[in-house]
């Protein structure tokens, strides 16, 4: 027999138990290392994402508020009147125009006349002139203004 000495068979049996626990201790221990990793690894991914989601929900209530405001500015623009306004406004334009249009017509019934006026003016100081007489000469002249 190989192993004829017992002792020699319980060293050799004891020697291997002990190699068989180191590795299989050192494989539990390098397992629950990389389990601690993966557990710290993943509690950091989920307090992160717990700010993402608290980023997003402020930023949710945020936006709705805003788009409350917007939805009331919306209200508010929908209760202008807005068509009687353009038709006012557009009222107005043409009453402009027509006050334009009277004041050009007046601005020339006005040189019209004040031409005629001069005209007429100056006819009777020409015929006043020809018809004026010194005591000693008649003047024929006219004067041109």
């Amino acid at each position: 027999m190989i192993f004829a000495d017992t002792a020699n068979v319980t060293t050799v049996i004891s020697y291997s138990v002990g190699i068989i626990v180191i590795i299989v201790a050192s494989i539990v221990t390098w397992r629950s290392s990389k389990y601690s990793q993966a557990s710290h690894e993943y509690k950091d991914l989920a307090d992160a994402q717990d700010k993402r989601i608290k980023f997003l929900e402020d930023t949710q209530t945020e936006y709705k508020k805003k788009i409350d405001y917007l939805e009331g500015q919306v209200n508010v623009l929908k209760d202008l009147p807005l068509k009687k306004l353009a038709d006012d406004q557009e009222k107005f334009i043409t009453t402009l125009q027509e006050i334009t249009e009277t004041m050009k017509t007046m601005q020339n019934t006005m040189i019209d006349n004040a031409k005629h006026v001069a005209s007429s003016a100056a006819k009777q100081v020409i015929q006043y002139i020809d018809r004026q007489q010194v005591k000693e000469q008649v003047v024929n002249k006219t004067i041109n203004p």
